[in-house]
């Protein structure tokens, strides 16, 4: 976090100038209440000049206040979006397969509920912490001037004060992983619900769902409400002693002022500023046992930061996608076995196979979603695997909420010609670039946004075109349209997998193989022959 701190250091250098500012108040308060006790008990002639620093008081802090709380405003916003654009460039630069190790609704509901906490218990808490241990020492050395054992008896409850969130500390820890915990569950629980909502409706089950749901919604806030009592807790304890600690101060002053030892003009000066020290005391517990809370949040966005990221989005140009005896089981199923094969590029590969024989698990090994359990696969002449060489376009077109030009390009920018160029490649009708795409893409057809998609990879091509059953939900001529578009790909070598096959598609390839067995068999002679 010293990161942002330092990153931010204009903003945080001038929230310490107020802090400062607005710690001098309680002091600047307490001087005009022992001269307003004074003239109560003396009188004086002075009462207006004591009317003008009443009203010089006001307008002071009200300058303090609207000033710090803009500062505080800015100062949080600042910090939090360069959290969390931190957090997503770090989420956003993995490579497939250790993205996909986790559910994509735990990424969700890290910046929905975690990165939450760690702003309201975190980056709102320091501040805090820092302006009420400034204004404790400011009001100290005030008191330490009236009289030393007041100093005493301050010194003493902060230190107890102080003491009690450190020993609850621990407790409100784990409180707080476990609601994180339950709060993943739930958000994962709620995108899949309504995903499904069709599903749900069209079998008759929402009764039976709306029952099963309350359960989530039972664990969810009772998992938040054992966090909260557990904070709430320690700041009870806090608030006690501090009613406590104040009738003994009242008390001790009363006893100090009849022994002669402290004028009777400070009585309501000190017990205005033991109310404010005691308020800054509980201001430090309360920062602190939130600070201690936030742990484990803090931990987990280190874990992002620490992420591993693909170094450059470049496109190397290679001549070969190799596999090397890769292995990959599912539930003891061998899906693929032992497979080498090695694809060339500006070659065109037709790959075909049963339903269930593996098709989808060779697009995603190749694709490098999933990791072959043995051998490897690798690019080029090297002994690693380049994933910025290689573009997919998978079974499922996926929409975003925006125009469909910004859906073909995902916010590239100068692709104005290719744009242009690969329109008509795909039967797409220019008229259509600014129309938008809802998330659930009920504005356009699902053959469209399967164009969409197959432009969107043609725009920006690499040395290795995968295509995932592609052309599957596309009328017969525009399958037609696109397969030519496809054939017509000089410098990338295009790995087309499919269920359907027709003379046309046949044509267009040049090398078809047969996913059998979990291996890749050449029977190009078999159907250009046929």
């Amino acid at each position: 976090m010293k990161t942002f701190f330092l990153r931010h250091k204009g903003i945080c250098g001038l929230y310490f100038v107020f802090m400062m500012l607005n710690a001098t108040i309680a002091v600047i308060m307490a001087e005009l209440l022992s001269e307003i006790t004074a003239f109560a008990l003396h009188g004086g002639d002075d009462f207006p000049i004591l009317i003008g620093k009443i009203v010089a008081f006001c307008l002071y802090i009200t300058f303090i206040y609207v000033t710090y709380d803009f500062i505080k405003m800015k100062y949080r916003s600042s910090i939090m979006i360069d959290l969390e654009q931190d957090a997503y460039r770090s989420i956003m630069k993995q490579e497939l397969y250790p993205f996909h190790l986790k559910n994509p609704s735990e990424y969700s509901s890290f910046f929905l509920n975690d990165l939450k906490i760690v702003e309201e218990n975190y980056l709102k808490q320091v501040p805090d912490l820092l302006s009420g241990a400034i204004q404790m020492i400011v009001n100290a050395i005030y008191v330490f001037q009236l009289n030393g054992w007041i100093l005493v008896m301050f010194v003493v409850s902060s230190l107890i004060m102080l003491w009690i969130p450190k020993l609850a500390s621990p407790a409100i820890q784990k409180k707080t992983e476990q609601f994180s915990q339950a709060a993943n569950r739930f958000t994962t629980f709620l995108k899949e619900t309504f995903s499904g909502f069709d599903t749900i409706a069209t079998n008759h089950a929402r009764n039976a769902y709306i029952q099963h749901t309350k359960r989530s919604f039972q664990t969810y806030q009772t998992s938040k409400q054992k966090m909260e009592l557990a904070v709430d807790l320690s700041n009870t304890a806090s608030n006690v002693f501090s009613l406590t600690f104040q009738l003994v101060l009242i008390i001790g002053t009363g006893f100090l002022i009849v022994k002669g030892e402290l004028s009777a003009d400070y009585l309501f000066s000190i017990v205005s500023i033991s109310g404010t020290f005691l308020g800054n005391v509980f201001t430090v517990t309360q920062a602190m046992t939130s600070i201690q809370s936030s742990k484990p949040m803090r931990k987990k966005w280190q874990q992002i930061r620490a992420l591993p990221s693909f170094q450059s989005e470049d496109a190397p140009v290679v001549d070969t996608l190799r596999l090397d005896n890769v292995t990959y089981e599912i539930q003891n199923r061998r899906i693929i076995n032992r497979m080498d094969f090695c694809f060339e590029r500006g070659k065109h590969y037709l790959i075909i196979g049963e339903s269930g024989s593996g098709k989808s698990t060779l697009f995603h090994l190749l694709s490098g979603k999933l990791k072959p359990q043995r051998g490897r696969i690798v690019t080029g002449n090297s002994d690693e695997y380049e994933s910025s060489c290689i573009t997919t376009i998978s079974q499922t077109p996926v929409s975003f909420e925006d125009t469909v030009q910004h859906n073909m390009t995902l916010y590239r920018t100068g692709l104005d010609e290719e744009v242009a160029s690969v329109l008509p490649q795909v039967h797409l009708d220019e008229g259509m670039l600014e129309k938008i795409v809802g998330e659930d893409h009920a504005t356009i057809s699902g053959g469209e946004l399967q164009r969409i998609s197959i432009a969107r990879s043609l725009m920006d091509p690499r040395s290795f075109l995968l295509c995932d059953e592609s052309t599957a939900n596309l009328d017969p001529q525009t399958c037609r349209i696109i397969e030519d578009t496809l054939a017509n790909l000089k410098e990338t070598s295009v790995l087309f997998i499919t269920h359907h096959v027709t003379d046309h598609t046949i044509e267009s390839f040049d090398v078809i193989l047969k996913l059998e067995q979990g291996r890749l068999h050449d029977v190009t002679q078999q159907y250009k022959e046929d």
